[in-house]
């Protein structure tokens, strides 16, 4: 599986960049790699970020917490009839911190509890992140709000306090949950 774009539907929706982008892939893979974007599991990101009617296949990413269900569902109407299996391709593990929040760390049991949600019922999710890592220089990205003096740099570390951390580190909780 190849992804395409991520989260495209959060501020754009043209069709046309889309089918660039898998022309360009299919260019390159050919047509036997299963191509797929994702999108945040609400109409209008999917109605953004997907293309409808086509092998191009529709995953959803969303808070972990929310019920998976209901978006597993809403995920299916944009993908082929029976060629829809629900899968969260960003489960989060945990989340970023910007520069000056104190390092954000999320209850590994709670984490293993959501996550058994989908599973037991035979869904499928993407660890995000299963590993931490490190963004070097200048491209650790960063949030914005309503306006530009909402930036908010993210720190360079991508630990996301994931499973196995970013040095390496499996002596934790969530790693053993």
């Amino acid at each position: 599986m190849v992804q395409v774009e991520n989260e495209y539907g959060s501020f754009g929706d043209d069709k046309d960049y889309l089918q660039y982008l898998v022309k360009l892939a299919r260019s390159h893979l050919g047509d036997d790699v299963i191509l797929y974007t994702t999108d945040g599991g609400a109409v209008g990101n999917l109605n953004g970020g997907t293309l409808v009617g086509s092998d191009v296949y529709a995953a959803v990413d969303f808070s972990t917490g929310e019920d998976p269900w209901p978006i597993f569902e809403l995920q299916k109407k944009y993908n082929a009839p029976g060629k829809s299996p629900a899968l969260a391709s960003e489960f989060y593990t945990g989340w970023l911190t910007h520069w000056g929040e104190t390092f954000a760390q999320t209850d590994a049991m709670q984490v293993a509890s959501e996550l058994d949600k989908i599973l037991s019922k035979n869904g499928s999710a993407v660890l995000y992140m299963a590993h931490g890592g490190t963004n070097f220089g200048f491209f650790s990205g960063a949030n914005t709000g309503e306006n530009a003096s909402d930036f908010e740099p993210d720190i360079t570390s991508y630990d996301y306090d994931s499973p196995i951390r970013e040095n390496g580190d499996v002596d934790n909780l969530k790693f053993k949950a």
